[in-house]
């Protein structure tokens, strides 16, 4: 089974101003025993800092969402990097990053 795990998310700027351009830069792994396949790496910002996959839940909505990328596959063992610039939203505190399959 497949086990995507986010290494790493930052900002080229970590506390951006509203309106601010800034890129953001992710790694996920597949730390599970299978590839990955046909699934979507969807990115989400908050007004708070996010403890707990429950906290988070009430951010996984179309206002919070700033990016998704499409990924054919990820090998077991394999770490891809994901970036893209983005437009900082007003009391950003931090950026969450959900896989969805296709």
């Amino acid at each position: 089974m497949p086990q995507l795990v986010v290494q790493e998310i930052r900002l080229s700027n970590p506390t951006p101003a509203e309106g601010e351009k800034v890129r953001v830069y992710a790694k996920i792994a597949n730390t599970g025993d299978n590839d990955a396949n046909d699934f979507w790496a969807i990115f989400y910002w908050t007004p708070e800092i996010v403890y707990s996959p429950k906290q988070a839940e009430k951010y996984i909505k179309p206002e919070y969402e700033i990016y998704r990328e499409y990924l054919e596959e990820l090998k077991s063992g394999s770490v891809t990097e994901i970036s893209f610039d983005w437009e900082a939203k007003e009391g950003v505190k931090s950026i969450l990053v959900f896989a969805k399959t296709k």
